[in-house]
């Protein structure tokens, strides 16, 4: 540690800048030449009308000095008017000589009341300099707060900040955030500053320390810039550092206005951080409930087909022999049945995962949606044998680009829900038909229906709505991956429940249709 001088920023001893010094400079010309000109008002005034006393015109002098320059420069002008008012208007004239008592005693009232007069006045006038100054840096304040209360990421947090105080100092800024328990760039401007190994060591110490460190501190001052310390509530999120112009140091409202700055910035870069924080714990908490969900699905799921299969293999097995011929059909068909829906079980987790990691390949090719609808149905009318299915097919030709397996899947699933929530002398109706640019495909059921508030709920991951005994039935991901397919052609797919009488449920799914070419005016030259 190098110690050095007072530190400014500390309210230590500060040296007369020099932007004091030309004021003073300037306030010191403006009172000469206010009692010059005060002189020869006066000489004038005297030699046009008899005047016994022209000190008001002094006066005058030292009030302008004072409300235009300040104290420093009224002070000055009053000892100057005192000075010009006896040389130039006393008897005897020309001479600092008083012939007579109440001449002299004139001469000492006016120069304290000149005093005192430009002093007051100098402190409005400073006052009005100060208070300008404070709404002008409030107003500064104001404008950075709101400017970044509205930015969500550190990078243009970062620019902001770095930009912002480098025009504070007139010089140029840096900022290093902790990360990985060290300190690293985040932004500076201009964007060439070095950091060389005393700035590092300067901000290091100012990041452990929370303290200023390096130029004009007592901690490595022959570094090129200081380091302020980003401290907040949770502790220090990092450092800023900054180089003032050398031909203008900071002044006390400077200092004042760049602390306010640093406290700003180290308060916005903990929201973001949070911010962060926050979303990751939402994102692991989301991560973690799919993944209980989807333990559970397979789980149950997996193990209801598995145990059916395994308890029809073990009889035929075992008992064969002794099985008459319906009893061994039964149980080959349920081990057909029970594969069937563990290889449409794998089938959806395989889609969706594809959908959630973006790797679904949609090879698309022309396609006939009535060829679609009519693979789908057939699909269904096989799965579940003696349940009414209806299809109403306009017959229109709707032709468009799509992945044919993938539309029928699309259909089969909403087609099968329907059949599972509807009895079993229910009816389950498909209707196919154009509408105007997009192809309207509907699947309806008399069931128990959805609930409402969980029409939405349905096109979830896992969302599962129980049947009318109170299981839920499927994996809750068909009508998911239903979402995901025909969004990623273009189209949509909603639920509408109830329909009719408070019951039953109707699955939409619009499909863009490319746009026609124009037809030919009869009798048209081919």
């Amino acid at each position: 540690v190098v110690t050095g001088e007072p530190d400014p920023a500390r309210g230590g001893d500060v040296a007369p800048r020099p932007l004091d010094r030309r004021r003073l400079a300037i306030g010191l010309i403006a009172a000469v030449i206010a009692v010059a000109t005060g002189v020869g008002v006066g000489i004038g005034l005297t030699r046009i009308v008899d005047l016994p006393n022209v000190s008001m015109v002094f006066l005058s002098a030292v009030v302008l000095c004072a409300l235009g320059f300040g104290r420093s420069s009224a002070l000055a002008a009053a000892l100057l008017s005192f000075l010009g008012y006896n040389f130039f208007f006393i008897e005897p004239v020309y001479t600092f000589t008083v012939a007579k008592p109440h001449e002299l005693f004139a001469l000492v009232v006016f120069l304290f009341v000149a005093i005192a007069v430009g002093g007051l006045a100098g402190r409005v006038h400073e006052q009005a300099d100060a208070a300008l100054a404070r709404a002008r840096t409030t107003r500064a304040l104001y404008e950075y707060s709101r400017k970044i209360a509205g930015i969500a990421a550190l990078e243009p947090l970062i620019w902001t900040a770095v930009t912002q105080i480098a025009g504070a100092v007139h010089g140029h800024a840096v900022v290093l955030l902790t990360q990985a328990g060290d300190l690293h760039p985040a932004g500076a401007f201009p964007p060439d500053v070095d950091l060389g190994v005393t700035e590092r060591g300067a901000a290091r110490w100012a990041f452990e320390r929370g303290e200023f460190a390096g130029r004009d501190s007592p901690t490595l001052p022959n570094a090129d810039l200081q380091f302020r310390p980003l401290v907040t509530a949770s502790g220090t999120v990092g450092v800023i550092g900054f180089a003032p112009d050398a031909s203008q140091p900071l002044s006390e409202d400077a200092e004042r206005f760049l602390a306010a700055l640093v406290d700003q910035t180290a308060i916005a870069v903990e929201r973001i951080q949070l911010g962060a924080k926050a979303s990751e714990a939402a994102a692991s908490a989301e991560s973690e409930r799919l993944r209980s969900a989807l333990l559970s699905a397979i789980s149950h799921d997996l193990r209801t087909p598995l145990a059916s299969i395994l308890g029809s293999v073990t009889s035929l097995k075992d008992f064969g022999d002794r099985l008459d011929e319906a009893t061994r059909k039964d149980l080959l068909v349920a081990i057909e049945e029970e594969t069937r829906r563990l290889s449409q079980f794998v089938v959806n987790l395989l889609d969706m995962t594809r959908l959630e990691t973006g790797n679904l390949e949609l090879t698309t090719d022309w396609i006939d949606l009535s060829d679609v609808v009519h693979g789908a149905v057939t699909r269904a009318r096989r799965l579940h044998p003696g349940r009414r299915i209806d299809l109403d097919d306009a017959g229109d030709p709707l032709v468009l680009q799509g992945n044919a397996t993938l539309l029928e899947q699309v259909l089969f699933n909403p087609l099968d829900n329907a059949i599972k929530f509807t009895a079993a002398d229910g009816r389950v109706g498909v209707r196919l038909a154009g509408e105007g640019p997009a192809a309207r495909i509907e699947v309806e059921d008399d069931g128990i229906g959805i609930p409402p508030d969980e029409l939405e709920l349905v096109f979830e991951k896992f969302h599962r709505v129980a049947r009318g005994d109170g299981r839920a039935a499927g994996t809750g991901l068909g009508l998911s991956i239903c979402r995901g397919v025909v969004t990623a052609m273009g189209g949509s797919i909603t639920a509408a429940s109830p329909i009719a009488d408070g019951r039953g449920t109707r699955m939409t799914v619009l499909l863009p249709l490319p746009p026609r070419p124009p037809a030919e005016p009869k009798g048209s030259p081919r």
